[in-house]
């Protein structure tokens, strides 16, 4: 939850130095040389929040945290869109990006909750598959079908589909 606080932080600091003043007042009060506090993060995040009036928080791979970690992300990033958007509505919103996990669905029961699948964005996939192919093409000195059987992998793979094998049994 720190690193993930922290991370944002860094983000609104790059974006707006009006935080800079409230950032450093922040650290000189704690007696601070960095951020190792939970406790200070959240409080410096809903200043940073309340003098920005209007943000929006995206925070990706939220399945990749563990159990515990993941919870304390929900719980102290709904919440301080509650609080905050109690002051000013619309002030901040927050979106949780993760794969489709229980204790992550239960706890928002309640939450607007959009189910994307590989079909949602496959254009997209197949297009960066391409991309990146071309690059182990020449890396790799592959022909045109074996690079067109990279991006028919990738776009496989990421539909569930078992990974493609060479003719030596190699994958």
């Amino acid at each position: 939850m720190l690193a993930v606080t922290r991370g944002i932080l860094a983000q609104f600091l790059r974006e707006d130095d009006r935080l800079r003043p409230l950032m450093l007042k922040t650290r000189h009060q704690s007696d601070a040389a960095k951020l190792v506090s939970a406790g200070l993060a959240q409080e410096l995040l809903g200043q940073c929040l309340e003098e920005l009036q209007k943000s929006c928080i995206v925070i990706d791979g939220l399945d990749e945290c563990g159990r515990e970690e993941r919870k304390k992300i929900m719980v102290v990033y709904t919440r301080l869109a509650k609080q905050l958007s109690n002051n000013l509505p619309t002030s901040v919103r927050v979106l949780l990006v993760s794969t489709d996990e229980n204790d992550i669905r239960i706890q928002f029961t309640r939450a607007e909750i959009i189910h994307l699948t590989a079909a949602d964005n496959y254009m997209e996939m197949r297009d960066y598959a391409r991309v990146l192919s071309k690059e182990i093409q020449e890396v790799h000195q592959l022909n045109g079908q074996e690079t067109e059987a990279l991006v028919l992998d990738v776009l496989g793979r990421a539909n569930g589909e078992p990974s493609f094998h060479c003719s030596d049994g190699t994958s």
